[in-house]
This record gives structure tokens, C-alpha cells and sequence, in this order.
């Protein structure tokens, strides 16, 4: 049976006008060579879905073809002409070559899909679209789907800058910190269903691990008579959610976050000349705050990233932190000079730039 078939289709005359495959389906296409092992097709543009053709540069790369119809065809792509596409697919894929049909008779194929006894009309001369709620629809989504492997799973690492916007008061108020860094990594998976169409925003959710660190900033005024200065670094851990306008190889997006923080604010001062401390008389420099204390914590992020290949992306964001308060305690030498613990929350933008693997 199969070497009546090769007899069959080796001697199916070159230029015959539909190609039935062995899934049911009928490829309107002019056969243009054939081999032992290959029949090469010639498609017309029209008939390729053109929701594929913003990806048709990777479609050629993987040799794959998806017609309007939801087929998929998978093979070598031959040929990129300005009416038509040749893409050479095994013979083992065929039943058989159709010649002589007429054009207008493979595109009538081509509508019915799996032999369908149904018609739908349409204008003259004007192929008939299948219903959105159609199976031939869910066939056409499925195809695509297969067309491109789904890669809902995202690692991505990150690093920039933070700029804090906290003041705190003493004896006076003056910034907590100056700018500083940050970087972080984080793990998400894209929802599934609709979301990953491409005309729908994508939704995604994980969690993130990021650690943050606001500069040494000098200060002459937050402790009286005395040269101050104050930092902070701070390790958060957030569950995230992102939302994606998908727009080929370039999309926005808008990621959230909801956690909880580990801050540790340091506070040193020493005397200003012709002072010195109280208790002592000397003028060494003490450590005035050295608390470690944890909170809740959020951010958002408008962000932008671009596509380097399949599964690499590159991109960039300003986010906006917020360190729930916490009452961070002095040390036991401001403690024996009468100082308590204050209530200090923490924020501030973070830059940062991203490199994202998609697997």
C-alpha cells in the first residue's frame, strides 16, 4: 500500500492545485517538485493567517506555515516571494495530490477544513470567514498554539540605583540617606487560557527577592553640635504580579509587588569641635542607631522590554518602593544619654535595568 502511494504521488503531474494531507485537511498549493522523500508546495500569501505574519520571521526559522485555516505546516521553507511561500514538507504527511482542481476549489476546500458539509456565504469572490465560536476557530487557536511553544515560566535578574526620599528628625530633621543601589532576581510564571493571546494582555505572578541600600549621607543639623551620618540596607521579599501589553517583540508592563522587609538603619555622630559628649567629656565617634527591624512592604513598577531571541528579553523600569515603619532602637550608649526609638518608614525610586529567560 505505501509503494502504490509513492508510485501514486510521483506520478501526480507537477502544478496540481490543492494537496490533501493525511489529517483530512486540504493545503490549496501548487505543487512545484516532489522527490522520494518530499513534495514541494508554492502558497499563496493570501492564504496564510495573517495574525502570523508579524512572527513569519520566526516561522521560517523553525519551518513552520500557519494558513488561515488554523493548518499548520511544518518543514523547510523554501522560498519568501511577494505573492507566495514555498515550504517543502515530508510525503509521508500526504494522502494525495489534487490536480487540476481549480483555485477557487481548493479555497472552498481550504474554508470546510475536515470535509464539513456546511457552507457559510460571502460576497462574490471573497472567501467565507468561519465563525468566531466555530470549531474551525478553536482548531485555527489550537494550530497557533502549536505553531509556537508556550514559555510560561520567567527567571530574571536585575540591578540599578536607588533614590530614597526619607527624612528623619533627631534634634533635627535632615535625609536618612543618600542615593544608593540596588539589584534583586525574581521567578514568575504567565498565567494560562486567553492571557497568553497575543491581542490580550499577559498576566504573570511569582515572587521576587531584592536587596536595597540607601547611600552614607553627611548631616550637621540632625544632631545637635554634633557631625552625624546615617545610612540603611534593607532585603525584601515580595510576591508579584505583572501585567503585559504584548506587542510583538516590545511590551509594557506594570509590575506589582506585596511583601515584607528586613531593614538595618546605622546612625553614627561624632562631636563638632569645642563640643564633646555629656557623660564623658570625650569626642569619639558613637554609634547613635544600629537596629535591624522588619515590616510590610510594596512597590509598582511601569517598566519596557524588548525581545533579543525566543526566550531572551532585555528591559528596564522605575519603581516605586514603600518600607512599612518600624521603631528602630538606639544603641545602649544614646540610650544612657535619655534617646528612645523612633518610627521610620522608608521610600523611594528604584532604577533598574533586567535581563528575563523565558523556559
Amino acid at each position: 500500500m505505501i509503494l502504490l502511494l509513492l508510485l501514486a504521488l510521483s506520478a501526480a503531474p507537477v502544478g496540481a492545485e490543492s494537496v490533501r494531507l493525511k489529517d483530512g485537511n486540504v493545503v490549496p498549493a501548487t505543487v512545484t517538485k516532489t522527490d522520494a522523500d518530499t513534495v514541494e508546495l508554492q502558497i499563496k500569501k493570501e492564504f496564510v493567517d495573517p495574525d502570523s505574519w508579524e512572527k513569519l520571521g520566526r516561522a521560517i526559522n523553525d519551518g513552520i506555515l500557519v494558513l488561515r485555516n488554523g493548518i499548520v505546516l511544518r518543514g523547510a521553507i523554501t522560498t519568501v516571494a511577494a505573492e507566495s511561500i514555498g515550504i517543502r514538507i515530508p510525503k509521508t504527511n500526504v494522502e494525495r495530490i489534487d490536480s487540476g482542481a481549480s483555485p477557487g476549489a481548493a479555497a472552498s476546500a481550504m474554508g470546510l477544513g475536515y470535509g464539513t458539509s456546511q457552507s457559510t456565504s460571502a460576497p462574490q469572490g471573497q472567501a467565507a470567514a468561519p465563525p468566531a465560536d466555530s470549531w474551525q476557530a478553536r482548531l485555527r487557536q489550537r494550530s497557533a498554539e502549536a505553531a509556537e511553544p508556550d514559555r510560561l515560566d520567567e527567571f530574571s535578574a536585575e540591578a540599578g540605583g536607588f533614590l530614597p526620599l526619607t527624612r528623619i528628625t533627631i534634634d533635627g530633621t535632615d535625609s536618612l540617606a543618600g542615593p544608593g543601589y540596588a539589584f534583586g532576581a525574581q521567578y514568575l510564571r504567565r498565567a494560562g487560557g486567553d492571557l497568553l493571546r497575543q491581542e490580550n494582555p499577559s498576566a504573570a505572578f511569582g515572587v521576587g527577592l531584592e536587596r536595597l541600600s540607601g547611600g552614607s549621607h553627611a548631616s550637621s543639623t540632625l544632631i545637635t553640635n554634633g557631625f552625624t551620618t546615617s545610612q540603611f540596607d534593607s532585603t525584601v521579599l515580595m510576591l508579584l504580579g505583572r501585567l503585559s501589553a504584548d506587542e510583538g517583540r516590545y511590551r509594557l508592563h506594570l509590575l506589582g509587588g506585596l511583601g515584607l522587609h528586613w531593614t538595618n538603619i546605622q546612625i553614627n555622630s561624632t562631636p563638632q569641635p569645642g563640643f564633646a559628649w555629656a557623660d564623658t567629656g570625650t569626642t569619639e565617634t558613637r554609634s547613635v542607631v544600629n537596629s535591624t527591624k522588619s515590616a510590610a512592604a510594596l512597590m509598582l513598577q511601569p517598566g519596557f522590554d524588548a525581545q533579543v531571541t525566543d526566550s531572551v528579553w532585555v528591559g528596564a523600569g522605575l519603581a516605586y518602593v514603600f518600607l512599612g515603619p518600624a521603631t528602630y532602637d538606639p544603641s545602649p550608649q544614646a540610650q544612657s544619654l535619655g534617646a528612645t526609638g523612633g518610627s521610620v518608614a522608608i521610600s523611594g525610586f528604584q532604577f533598574s535595568a533586567n535581563v528575563n529567560v523565558q523556559f
